[in-house]
């Protein structure tokens, strides 16, 4: 019966190791993920500020 236990208390953890690793690969993942989105957001708020200036520059010139 006390075998029964410690093998039982070592699957389960060997199971919460597994689980922690997974999760902490899932998290950081998503931290990459949130990493690429922000520098394309940047990217494009850049752009469109110089799409802006552009814009005005040609407001003030005749067509």
């Amino acid at each position: 019966m006390a075998q029964l236990a410690q093998d039982t208390e070592a699957e389960l953890q060997e199971t919460v190791k597994k689980t922690r690793r997974k999760a902490s690969d899932q998290l950081q993942l998503l931290l990459e993920k949130r990493k690429r989105e922000d520098e394309i957001r940047e990217k494009l708020a850049a752009f469109a500020e110089e799409m802006e200036r552009e814009r005005e520059k040609r407001a003030g010139q005749p067509l």
